[in-house]
């Protein structure tokens, strides 16, 4: 009877394994998500061995029930966090905890079949261990047990390091080390020599466009979760962003089509440090917490340098991120967070984007007022995941049998914010101050995640094919310039890292005294080369070009990334990718240094000593 229990629970723990990595990696497959068959099975047998390892390193019923709890529980986590971050690193978001509030309908939304089998198996399991005889335990089975699990996590990265990413327990417990050893490995010092010539003797020149803004307002709109891959777009025939679409079309815009996210761990927040900052972000943690206490030269900053009333708005609460915090140290004129508003219309996160920029307008209003030139930074909410917005405020309506679809229900939130924006425009014009403002408007990070199969399933039903990681992660910017009586529409490649330099140069203010990593997407010559370096969801070490994409794998052993040509989607040779994936790792390394030793006037110093003896 002994026996039969035994290999039961076994059994078990060995079904409830397949089911996850079925879930994660094969269950309607998107893109690159199947592992060569050989690794999925030695995944399976490696997590159930470390599990069995651990469950009989000790007797106690009390004990064994907890290690299957608390198994099947880490399952799901990382099912969850796999389907949005494409990875099992969870203990590099631990610090990132506290932000949790308000996802709870996110984390019901990825709860599967797949997942419920596992509650269901882990429960019998607990149910067959808490009823089995008492047994005497040894220190020697304890050390063998505990023994074995931490060789069964250790031992396979050196003797098949392609395990890493798949496996769950060597991820979660090497993930660190291996990405320490890693980026070692890609040191050339040659090239960081290089990487800092490049920035602190950059050439600082005049365009087209520079001084148009010269002496306006600015407001910089950051709206959570919009992706260009839905702008210029219908749904069952109905436009998603129609007002964004005609401000795309209107005289005095200037629309970017090949711009994208760029986020480290901080998401949301570092979408809006990096937008401010012109730096790059970190995976160490939440940028405007890792650069807490350096100099900061970024908007805020510059803004009142030249006289500006700064304002920062966001209808959450001020702790979500330490928002509050931040503002106030980067010395905010005007903060209004979620505290000082009415919370009066909820969706999703926290307060609707109608209310909220209703509410803000009192701001404007005294700022019009005194006469005050101002800079404001804004945060949207509606649009962030799960997607849930009350029938009675949607203005799109589904096709039948999509009322619960993620595109759809996308849309109708998409449009939300839109309609939003478009009210706000006509409220800033009836206090007199939309001909006087530059507004700009951008997406602080993607909708629909590629690693997600069911939103990859709903986005090829809408449009017709499934994503990539450089159209998952492509974001609309569009800067609207009262004045300006053209239109542009700019396909040359940038992201959040270039926003400050191209904002500057439109304000004509001094290029050489504010220190940024990025360039000016207005400028033909700086920006034809520039290059694209994420951190997450495509993970340090990939990089995005005009011309191609490279996806740092998983396992990170560099011969196992993917390297495409972005028009033909073709694979390329991955030995051509090589300097680049160098490059992209110590350029951020660079940055990252720069802002952790207060050192990022050298972006800027060589230049301006240059510039004095010109002079």
């Amino acid at each position: 009877m002994k026996k039969i229990r035994a290999g039961i629970v076994t059994g078990i723990v060995f079904i409830i394994n397949i089911l996850f990595y079925y879930k994660n990696f094969i269950y309607k497959l998107a893109l690159d998500q199947r592992p060569r068959l050989i690794l999925l099975t030695l995944a399976i047998i490696l997590t159930s061995a470390i599990e069995l390892a651990v469950l009989l390193a000790f007797t106690s019923r009390v004990y064994r029930a907890a290690v299957i709890a608390i198994a099947g529980l880490a399952k799901i986590v990382a099912s969850v966090f796999y389907a949005e971050f494409a990875n099992f690193n969870l203990l590099s978001r631990l610090g990132q905890a506290k932000e949790l509030k308000g996802t709870g309908p996110v984390i019901i939304e990825n709860i599967s079949t797949f997942l419920i089998a596992i509650i269901i198996l882990s429960l019998i399991n607990i149910v067959i261990v808490m009823t089995s005889e008492k047994k005497n335990s040894s220190a020697k089975n304890t050390a063998i047990g505990l023994g074995l699990a931490a060789l069964l996590i250790i031992a396979p990265q050196y003797l098949y390091g392609s395990i890493f990413g798949t496996e769950l327990y060597s991820t979660i417990a090497m993930s660190k080390v291996k990405r320490i050893v890693d980026e070692r490995a890609m040191q050339d010092e040659t090239m960081e020599m290089d990487a800092r010539r490049e920035f602190s003797e950059r050439k600082f020149t005049s365009n087209d466009f520079t001084g148009l803004a010269k002496g306006k307002n600015i407001i910089v709109i950051q709206c959570e979760s919009l992706q260009n891959t839905f702008v210029k777009k219908e749904y069952n025939g109905q436009e998603i962003t129609p007002f964004m679409n005609s401000l795309i079309g209107d005289e005095g815009s200037i629309y970017f089509d090949n711009y994208f996210e760029l986020l480290g761990m901080g998401n949301t927040s570092d979408a809006e440090f990096v937008s401010l900052n012109g730096l790059y972000p970190s995976l160490k943690g939440q940028a405007y917490k890792l650069y807490e206490g350096c100099d900061n030269y970024g908007l805020f900053t510059s803004a009142k340098d030249h006289g500006y009333r700064t304002m920062a708005f966001h209808g959450n609460t001020g702790k979500f991120y330490d928002r509050r915090h931040f503002y106030e140290e980067l010395g905010v004129d005007d903060i209004m967070l979620g505290e000082e508003f009415t919370q009066d219309e909820i969706i999703n996160m926290g307060l609707s984007d109608k209310s909220f920029f209703k509410q803000s307008m009192a701001k404007y209003k005294d700022a019009a007022q005194n006469g005050d030139k101002f800079f404001s930074f804004m945060i949207t909410l509606t649009t962030h995941t799960p997607f849930i917005l009350p029938e009675d405020l949607a203005s799109i309506k589904p096709l039948p049998g999509d009322e619960d679809d993620y595109v759809y229900r996308y849309a109708k939130c998409a449009r939300y914010t839109d309609e939003a924006i478009e009210s706000f425009f006509k409220d800033l014009d009836e206090l007199g101050l939309l001909d006087d403002t530059v507004i700009v408007i951008y997406g602080d990070h993607h909708a629909m995640t590629v690693k997600n199969a069911e939103r990859q399933e709903s986005i090829k039903k809408w449009l017709g094919k499934e994503l990539d990681y450089d159209e998952m992660m492509n974001i609309p910017l569009v800067i609207r310039i009262p004045g300006y009586k053209g239109n542009a529409r700019r396909h040359n490649i940038g992201s959040q890292l270039d926003l400050y330099a191209t904002l500057i140069n439109l304000l004509d203010w001094d290029k050489t005294k504010y220190p940024n990593m990025g360039v000016d997407l207005l400028d033909d010559e700086a920006s034809k080369d520039n290059i694209v370096f994420p951190l997450t969801h495509l993970d340090k070490g990939s990089f995005i070009t005009d011309e191609t994409l490279f996806v740092y794998p998983r396992d990170r052993i560099f011969e196992h990334g993917r390297y495409i040509d972005r028009k033909t989607r073709k694979e390329l040779p991955i030995a051509e990718a090589k300097e680049l994936s160098k490059r992209a790792v110590i350029t951020t390394n660079y940055g990252y240094g720069l802002a952790t030793t207060n050192k990022l006037l050298d972006l800027v110093e060589k230049t301006s000593e240059e510039d004095k003896s010109a002079r």
